[in-house]
């Protein structure tokens, strides 16, 4: 994992291993970091209206036949402004 901290907020980089919904969302409140704008698990600083700053970047995955692995990335942006 990657952490870039700029304070009060960090950068995090999570590899994923399960595809378990709101993992990430609920651990990090668990641990009393919730995510920015993610007021359904304590956030209490706001994000881009409707958003939360959580996204992909890249997601790799086997095929239905395992016969191939398929990559994606995506270039996602964390500017705050609104």
């Amino acid at each position: 994992p990657h952490l870039d901290v700029r304070f009060p907020s960090a950068l995090l980089e999570i590899e994923l291993h399960t595809g378990r919904h709101h993992q990430i969302r609920a651990q990090l409140a668990h641990l009393g970091h919730p995510i920015i704008g993610d007021s359904k698990y304590g956030a209490h600083t706001n994000f881009k209206k409707g958003a939360i700053a959580l996204a992909a970047v890249s997601l790799t995955f086997k095929t239905a036949t395992g016969d191939e692995i398929i990559a994606v990335k995506n270039n996602a942006s964390f500017d705050t402004q609104k």
